[in-house]
């Protein structure tokens, strides 16, 4: 079962970090597909420090024009490739386990 997370972002350089290591740390490697970052407009270093991650599986996405919140999570799952997706928003932080219950209970109920 492979897990692709978007990350929208906006003038998250001081995020970005953060949020890509917390996919790491709660996504087991074996099951983390990739981490798609879509940038909507950022003016700050948020595309420079997301592709800077040093992993094939980090992929930065650019929107053309703002796009706000839905538009640019839709164009991160328009691109993501994993049988499961997770969003991880800005101002989000997710539990060590979050992923390991949802997961477990998409498996007891044939999810």
């Amino acid at each position: 079962m492979r897990v692709s997370v978007v990350i929208p972002a906006l003038n998250e350089a001081g995020n970005i970090g953060r949020l890509v290591e917390e996919t790491y740390a709660v996504i087991p490697s074996d099951m983390l597909g990739e981490v798609i970052v879509v940038d909507d407009c950022s003016s700050d270093d948020s595309v420079q420090l997301a592709s800077s991650a040093g992993d094939p599986r980090v992929h930065v996405l650019r929107n053309l024009a703002n796009q706000g919140t839905y538009g640019t999570q839709n164009a991160g799952l328009g691109s993501a490739t994993g049988q499961w997706i997770a969003i991880l928003n800005s101002d989000d932080l997710w539990a060590p386990d979050k992923l390991e219950k949802q997961l477990n209970a998409l498996r007891r109920t044939g999810g």
